[in-house]
């Protein structure tokens, strides 16, 4: 009589198992989630263990200097973050999140002059309403920002420009206002200028990107059929302002920044030769993370603090 062959029983796939692949993809290192889920190594490592025999796959692999995910578990990946989330919302009461008793971490990307506008209120608004939060901060990487979200290496983006991305939704934060700065021993520091010298002098642009980027000045410049001889990218306001104050080329910046550095650099603020438009400055999230009550809650004070 021929007797069927058994197969061993597998580990059953549970929440805190699902809970662990989530961390170790969001985190790349084993040690790092067990510290985000306030879990020992070991536990995680047995979690991880589990979900490879359940998987068959080993999900996860070394790189250069963190782990890999691998194509099955991007694929995993793809719904676990929504289903996590929308687990979690069935059984907590939006009611229930309170600021001040998270200890969560909170993933954010930002333009440059972004970080100096936000982060000072933002760290102090933290401390005071929701001391337990770990704030991570991060330069906008324009070219990963979609994948970053999606896998849930970041929570929130804020860029200078809204960008056309999948599942991703946005809101205005703030507009930031532009000005002029150049040497204040400049020839064209006391000159009144026009928008054909302006410009045919030597600009320096701030990009995150480096060339190819195309500012608020350079589209106000294109409507005239005039064109920025842009001869240095940098990618810091703050180094660019230093680097102003040396040299005999211009830049554009944030006012904000501007007036700062103009405290300690040798630099004279002027107004542009032409009107440019306000900078919209927006927040952008994953929409699994719409409803999360931390998300939102930090969403909103980011949009208070510039009011």
């Amino acid at each position: 009589m021929h007797t069927p062959h058994t197969r061993p029983a597998l580990p059953k796939l549970s929440l805190e198992l699902l809970h662990c692949f989530n961390a170790v993809f969001h985190e790349r290192s084993v040690t790092k989630a067990a510290e985000r889920l306030g879990l020992s190594q070991s536990t995680v490592s047995s979690a991880l263990g589990k979900l490879r025999v359940i998987y068959a796959d080993p999900l996860f692999v070394p790189g250069n200097r963190s782990l890999e995910p691998t194509s099955k578990a991007l694929e995993i990946t793809e719904f676990l973050g929504s289903a996590l989330q929308q687990i979690e919302n069935s059984v907590i009461p939006r009611s229930a999140f309170q600021p001040s008793t998270t200890t969560a971490r909170f993933q954010i990307a930002m333009v440059d002059f972004a970080q100096d506008r936000l982060l000072p209120e933002l760290t102090r608004v933290i401390a005071k309403e929701s001391p337990g939060l770990r704030l991570s901060v991060t330069s906008l990487a324009i070219d990963t920002v979609e994948e970053s979200l999606a896998s849930q290496r970041l929570d929130l983006a804020i860029a200078s420009t809204r960008l056309t991305l999948k599942k991703v939704r946005y809101s205005k934060i703030y507009e930031e206002k532009f000005i002029c700065i150049l040497r204040s021993g400049h020839p064209m520091a006391q000159v009144k200028w026009t928008p054909e010298s302006y410009a045919q002098l030597n600009h320096l642009q701030v990009s995150p990107t480096g060339s190819g980027y195309v500012s608020i000045i350079d589209r106000a410049l294109a409507e005239r059929g005039l064109k920025r001889n842009v001869v240095l990218f940098m990618p810091n306001y703050r180094l660019a302002a230093r680097m102003i104050a040396m040299s005999d080329l211009i830049a554009l910046m944030p006012v904000a920044i501007a007036e700062d550095m103009a405290k300690t650099c040798d630099i004279h603020i002027k107004e542009p030769p032409l009107p440019i438009p306000l900078l919209p400055v927006i927040q952008m999230w994953h929409e699994r993370s719409h409803p999360d009550p931390l998300h939102r809650w930090l969403r909103q004070r980011l949009v208070q603090l510039c009011q």
